[in-house]
């Protein structure tokens, strides 16, 4: 499994402040306090990302044959991501298992030319 924790970032990131300048293009007409509400509720979305985010690094890790610590296994194991980790995981290596197998089978074109009389 392929892991950039900064690109992962970056496109919550990105996505976050896209969502806060929409809701700020409506400050005219919209109440401040609705404005208020939505930009926490918005914030608590992007802060559940980032720690998503991190979990599935540290699952990256722990399969890298890193050792965590107590606490980190302990956060992976409430947050309930380590099934659907292993069952990416297996996707992908199924995928690579498959390319693997399409490529044996395929048959190696022969290259033929053609000898013109005259």
């Amino acid at each position: 499994m392929e892991f950039n924790k900064n690109i992962l970032i970056e496109k919550t990131i990105n996505t976050y402040l896209d969502t806060w300048s929409t809701l700020i293009d409506t400050e005219d007409f919209v109440k401040k306090r609705y404005i208020d509400r939505m930009d926490r509720l918005i914030y608590s979305n992007f802060k559940k990302k980032v720690k998503e985010i991190n979990v599935y690094y540290w699952l990256y890790l722990e399969s890298k044959g890193i050792p965590l610590s107590i606490f980190k296994r302990f956060i992976i194991w409430l947050s309930g991501l380590r099934p659907v980790c292993e069952m990416e995981q297996k996707e992908l290596a199924k995928k690579e298992q498959e390319k693997a197998e399409r490529a044996k089978v395929r048959p190696k074109k022969k290259r033929t030319t053609k000898v013109v009389k005259e």
